[in-house]
């Protein structure tokens, strides 16, 4: 039976949706600077969460009028996608979502027909990203320091601790996030990779809040076969099983009666194991496997073969790693047990490969991307605190700047504090007031932080111009103006950019609804357990 709904129309729809979008806005705006307050937010299980992190912010809103918490939820998916998409971002992203709706709602008020307020924020956004694109920096080993410090929000340990891994790691190493043994926070070098394929079934999951598979030590299985019946991973599941230890298969595909009974394993806890398909298509997946099979010592069992040898596994077909993390597209290999001769005779054919085709520029970059791989390094940044709460908090702004960081390093960087921002909008137009509405919203992230910073915005957006040189501003942690350049205050490019893109999207969404409808009866329906999270 289809739940009856209550409805509401025309201004009293755009008045409700505004108030939700206020209420959003100001209780993540709160966070945005480095003078950004703490949110202390009350959750149903666990430690009270105090946090100065946007998106966890906007995660836990829930407003108990429906209709305001129509607009608090498209909000959040443009937080949601701005901190998936670039790492950070988030506040910039909401607070210049809500400017535009509210701007708009003045327009819609005066008789501005909302398509066309729609039709121009979008041809605005264009010249905005392009702005952006076209002033971007590219980032220096110096950079990195500045962008993780300002992503931490200013926290200097946590900056030089991504300097430092990167220095060990370089632009293709891995940098991953985990929880210290000893309280305190520390930064440990190791051998590392990643490729991009994702578990074969979301039952493999260990850490639920995460949505990942991580396995300890596991035993690894590489073959090129396609594993679709019982027989064939039978002997993979008892081999792991005798040596109680926990398994990654990896295979040309898995699926069928092969990736059930897997499945079944996992649940009923019999053996800790998880399935992924090899990354990448045709004869460019086979080497690939020869790099995993040197990188991890797991001799690859073959489809030439005999045609039931799967039946015949022996140690020497299972390889070894220290860690492995698993997500929905990427799989993370931390310490492996690789063969040292092995690895070096894969450099030496994958070099002679890129003599041989210097000439095609695809398969050189297929090429540079295993070297890379087979060479490359990980660093994991081992958080620690006295409390929960804290532990949550520095794991949140050490995520972000990771992030954020590697954005930078992929995309280059903008001056920050919301200076970037205000220089693209003195370079739009100013032809009609849904263009000034467009230009006042791209001003207000610079205004919160000086709010935020007890500093009255008009006069801080006033002062920034007059000195009439994009590299110099207001630097809201020293209370001062300088060069913010020098000074460290840069943002990544590709967090900006996705901050201007999710809020116009989201802002569009609401300015251009005039009907809502919600659920009458708002006791909330049992929903059985997503599978994700099973």
């Amino acid at each position: 039976m289809t739940p009856i709904k209550q409805i509401t129309f025309n201004e009293e729809t755009r008045e409700k949706m505004l108030k939700g979008v206020e209420k959003i806005a100001k209780a993540v705006g709160s966070t945005l600077g480095p003078m950004g307050r703490n949110v202390v937010i009350e959750t149903p299980y666990g430690a009270t969460t105090v946090t100065k992190d946007g998106v966890t912010v906007a995660k836990h809103i829930e407003l108990q009028d429906p209709f305001e918490n129509l607009a608090v939820s498209i909000l959040k998916q443009a937080a949601s996608k701005t901190a998936t998409s670039a790492g950070d971002g988030t506040t910039t992203s909401t607070v210049i979502a809500a400017a535009l709706v509210k701007n708009a709602h003045k327009l819609i008020s005066l008789g501005t027909q909302p398509i066309e307020i729609k039709r121009v924020f979008e041809d605005l956004k264009h010249k905005t990203l392009l702005y952006l694109t076209k002033h971007s920096t590219e980032v220096s080993k110096e950079d990195i320091q500045k962008i993780a410090t300002i992503s931490a929000n200013n926290d200097e340990e946590i900056g030089s601790m991504i300097k430092t891994a990167y220095d060990y790691v370089g632009r293709q190493g891995l940098i991953s996030l985990g929880e210290s043994k000893t309280g305190a926070t520390y930064l440990d070098l190791l051998p590392g990779i990643a490729i991009q394929r994702g578990y074969a079934s979301p039952y493999f999951i260990t850490n639920a809040a995460k949505g990942e598979v991580e396995l300890e030590n596991p035993l690894v299985f590489i073959t090129d076969n396609k594993l679709r019946h019982t027989d064939e991973v039978i002997p993979i599941l008892e081999y792991a099983a005798s040596k109680r230890r926990p398994l990654l298969i990896i295979a040309d595909a898995i699926d069928g009666q092969a990736l059930q009974l897997l499945v079944i394993n996992k649940i009923q806890q019999r053996i800790n194991v998880a399935a992924i398909e090899a990354p990448s298509f045709g004869d460019n997946r086979a080497e690939i496997l020869k790099d995993l099979s040197a990188l991890t010592s797991a001799k690859i069992f073959s489809s030439s073969d005999a045609s039931r040898a799967t039946l015949d596994v022996s140690s020497s077909n299972f390889g070894s790693v220290e860690k492995v993390t698993i997500s929905k597209d990427k799989t993370v290999f931390i310490s492996p047990t690789s063969d040292p001769a092995a690895v070096q005779e894969r450099v030496s054919f994958i070099r002679n490969k890129m003599e041989q085709d210097s000439d095609n520029p695809y398969l050189l970059q297929q090429y540079q991307k295993r070297l890379a791989d087979l060479t490359a390094k990980a660093a994991i940044i081992n958080v620690g605190a006295p409390t929960e709460t804290e532990l949550k908090e520095i794991k949140d702004r050490v995520e972000d700047a990771l992030k954020a960081t590697s954005a930078a390093v992929s995309e280059g960087y903008l001056i920050g504090g919301g200076t970037a921002l205000l220089w693209a909008s003195e370079f739009l137009p100013s032809d009609t007031v849904i263009h000034q509405a467009f230009k006042d919203a791209l001003k207000e992230p610079l205004k919160v932080i000086a709010y935020n910073a007890g500093k009255t915005p008009e006069v801080i957006l006033e002062q920034t111009l007059n000195l009439n040189d994009p590299d110099k501003g207001f630097n809201a942690y020293r209370l001062e103006f300088t060069n913010l350049r020098e000074a460290g205050v840069i943002d990544p490019t590709e967090v900006v950019s996705q901050a201007v893109k999710n809020a116009v999207s989201a802002a569009n969404m609401i300015i251009l609804s005039d009907t809502a409808m919600t659920n009458l009866d708002r006791t909330p329906p049992y929903t059985p357990p997503s599978p994700e999270y099973a």
